[in-house]
């Protein structure tokens, strides 16, 4: 992927702690853990109630058949996104999906692991190839905020060892959309 900058004094970031519980799964009645399959293309974080696309990097968001982007084309394909796409059965229609903000990336990521940054389904443990989400890169995926003061750059959650970092709009970041319930 593409080189992820860090911007200068005055531009920062603080890493909040996360939390570790793993409570009963609301999403998923029966279930415990912090992710749930909804059998349609989607998991449930349990943790935020959002909902994430189970494909982390769907060939069909972008023009580069991989799942990548740049910022604005992100937003695009993103915004563009419904069902019978990248593995969608859950009837959702354009406009409903869109990129996750720096806080949701935030809680999303699990610091205690990385390559990548996240957890298993059960949320007690690393995800490995096969978990429930597919295809996870541990790349950049973009977020949908653009840095302030600097139109050149947008924020890009890190998953290699869960950090938010500036990226210059240009580069090819991935693109793993959420929408709300």
């Amino acid at each position: 992927m593409g080189m992820i900058m860090v911007l200068g004094p005055g531009v920062g970031f603080t890493q909040e702690a996360y939390n570790d519980v793993t409570e009963p799964n609301e999403a998923c009645p029966g279930e415990d853990g912090r992710y749930c399959d909804n059998g349609d293309g989607t998991v449930t974080d349990s943790r935020t109630g959002l909902i994430w696309l189970k494909n982390a990097s769907c060939d069909e968001l972008g023009p580069n058949l991989d799942g990548s982007a740049t910022f604005e084309a992100a937003l695009h394909y993103t915004n563009a996104l419904f069902d019978g796409h990248c593995g969608l059965r859950d009837g959702s229609r354009p406009g409903q999906w869109r990129l996750p903000s720096p806080s949701e990336w935030r809680e999303m990521m699990d610091r205690r692991y990385h390559n990548p940054a996240i957890a298993n389904a059960s949320g007690n443990g690393k995800w490995r190839m096969g978990d429930l989400f597919e295809d996870v890169r541990s790349d950049g995926y973009w977020t949908d905020q653009e840095v302030k003061g600097d139109e050149q750059y947008a924020w890009s959650a890190g998953l290699f060892g869960g950090t938010i970092a500036a990226a210059a709009k240009n580069i090819q970041e991935y693109i793993w959309p959420v929408r709300e319930p």
